[in-house]
């Protein structure tokens, strides 16, 4: 047997595995969570590390691709990325924007840090500080961004802005790879100059980056892979096989439906390389598939149950992308910058200088736009659904940067030189502008559970810090530094609620307001009205609005 057949042999065996284990996962009689819960996380963190080793062994091939533009290019690459920077610390909030998901990333990332597993908490408490899951359940989400949350909070210790500054980070440096991309697909210093502006000035970017949500995470581990790619392509060694394995395999675990993005990636390999890097590329894709083995697991393991709409049993089917569709064209309707970004990318794209590039640009636009949209939870019409367009932004803000570069071309040759440049840079500000205060109209959507989290902070200021609060939004309480336990867990059973007055007797607390209403889970107002019927509740804090009534009662023992 040759040697490439025998790669191909094991890289297909390895992919058997995979199919076995996510049917391990989905059909299988035994329950792996408590494996999963620790090992899902040590294979996010093994590809982190593992792309940060790669980036440093393939510095001379990446700096090789970086020197392509021009230095007069990076310094206005440098310029546009500062300049986003500064519009966004000064005109877009810093807060949470996606209630009660990026206080979930918390709470998973302090139980990754803390413990090493992630595990959503039903009885979650702080000892001097110190965070324990006593009670919890391995659930769908998808673990890449905590686990790099966790990585961020045992370096600044654990704190609400960690997040906000990480995905602010890994925003601007995506508009950086963004450029890097755009060296390697296409000639010429425009390109990368606007490819990088376009993406650090688009509105969703501007907004999603200053809050703690995982698609920022995710769209920067995509084009790191997309980049790895077309360096593969380019140069097909050893190293640069090892980056493209290990940020792939990141890139897949950063959400759960951006594993179909993997085929966008060899796509990209065939496109630029064509058959001189196949046979090069069959042990890097040996080695991702392998990475990707507890990831097979948890994608078969949270498909048992993870499908509110019945469907389709796994969470995946064409019968999603109809109506996602849908919400992505209402979407669409309220943003003029993203359609004017389309316009410029059909006309980039279309255009005869852009080469053979173009076609698996337009390849990784629509795997990032359709990955979504075979999936339940893909719709735009969610609250904060709009940041699923992260996923695509990428790609297409390289090809409007290629329709800029062709429309410039074309007015350029008859006007003064100094007037295009002048005019590019005016739209940069008024862009970045705008951007800033659609920001502020966005957050309004959240302004009830903004105004619950505001009470909840204000109140549990006047409650001991070994208090234990009852919530339907547990992690809400442990962002906040205090103990916790979930109020369907606590009220299901009479036992529980004994252990609870035995434990915790005069420093037990429960948390009600509208956003974290009983009524939103189905055994919730009975599970409050066995709380309330237990326990004495005494009003600690009131507060009553057009929303509703906020109230943290003190929940005092029996007799």
């Amino acid at each position: 047997m040759t040697p490439g057949r025998a790669g191909a042999g094991v890289l297909a065996l390895a992919i058997g595995v995979w199919a076995a284990l996510f049917a391990s996962g989905r059909w299988g009689r035994s329950d792996p969570a408590e494996v999963l819960e620790w090992l899902v996380p040590a294979a996010c963190a093994a590809s982190m590390l593992g792309a940060a080793v790669a980036g440093i062994a393939c510095r001379a091939e990446i700096w090789s691709a970086a020197r392509a533009p021009g230095k007069r290019a990076w310094l206005l690459i440098g310029a546009a990325v500062a300049m986003a920077l500064f519009a966004r610390l000064a005109l877009v909030p810093a807060t949470e924007r996606l209630y009660y998901d990026e206080h979930t990333y918390l709470q998973l990332a302090r139980g990754i840090a803390a413990e090493g597993r992630a595990s959503v908490a039903s009885y979650g408490v702080l000892r001097n500080g110190i965070y324990h899951c006593e009670i919890g359940s391995y659930s769908h989400w998808s673990l890449g961004w905590p686990t790099a949350l966790a990585a961020g909070f045992r370096l600044t210790g654990v704190a609400r802005w960690t997040g906000r500054a990480m995905n602010l980070v890994l925003s601007l440096s995506s508009a950086i790879l963004v450029a890097l991309v755009a060296a390697l697909l296409f000639p010429g210093a425009r390109v990368c100059v606007a490819a990088a502006a376009i993406y650090a000035c688009l509105p969703a970017n501007q907004i999603w980056s200053r809050t703690s949500v995982s698609e920022v995470f995710a769209a920067f581990a995509a084009i790191l892979a997309v980049m790895s790619a077309a360096l593969f392509a380019r140069s097909p060694n050893r190293r640069l096989g090892w980056l493209l394995a290990v940020s792939a395999a990141l890139a897949a675990e950063a959400r759960n439906e951006t594993i179909l993005l993997l085929p966008v990636c060899a796509l990209m390999v065939l496109a630029l390389g064509g058959r001189k890097p196949l046979a090069a590329a069959v042990r890097p894709g040996i080695a991702a598939v392998v990475l990707l083995w507890p990831q097979a697991a948890h994608l078969g393991y949270i498909s048992r149950s993870y499908d509110a709409n019945q469907v389709a049993g796994s969470g995946f089917s064409i019968g999603y992308v109809p109506g996602n569709l849908a919400s992505v064209v209402q979407y669409l309707r309220g943003e003029p910058l993203l359609l004017a970004a389309i316009v410029l990318a059909v006309i980039g794209t279309s255009h005869a200088r852009m080469g053979g590039s173009a076609w698996p640009l337009w390849a990784w636009l629509v795997g990032a736009l359709l990955a979504p949209m075979v999936h339940f939870g893909g719709s735009y019409a969610f609250p904060g659904g709009e940041r699923f367009a992260l996923a695509w932004l990428p790609a297409l803000s390289l090809a409007a940067a290629c329709g800029l570069y062709a429309f410039h071309h074309s007015i350029a040759p008859h006007l003064p030189r100094w007037l295009p440049a002048a005019g590019w840079s005016l739209l940069y500000v008024a862009v970045l502008w705008t951007a800033g205060s659609h920001a502020v109209r966005e957050d309004l959507k959240m302004a009830v559970p903004r105004r619950d989290l505001a009470f909840l902070r204000e109140s549990l200021r006047s409650i001991p810090r070994d208090g234990v609060v009852v919530s339907s939004d547990p992690p809400a309480v442990i962002a906040e530094g205090h103990s916790t336990v979930f109020l369907t867990w606590a009220g299901a059973e009479a036992d529980r609620l004994n252990r609870l007055a035995r434990e915790h007797a005069g420093k037990l607390y429960y948390f009600e307001s509208p956003s974290s209403s009983p009524r939103q889970w189905p055994d919730g107002p009975a599970c409050h009205q066995r709380v309330m019927s237990f326990f004495r509740a005494e009003p600690v804090a009131r507060e009553s609005s057009p929303d509703g009534v906020r109230v943290l009662y003190r929940l005092r023992n029996p007799g």
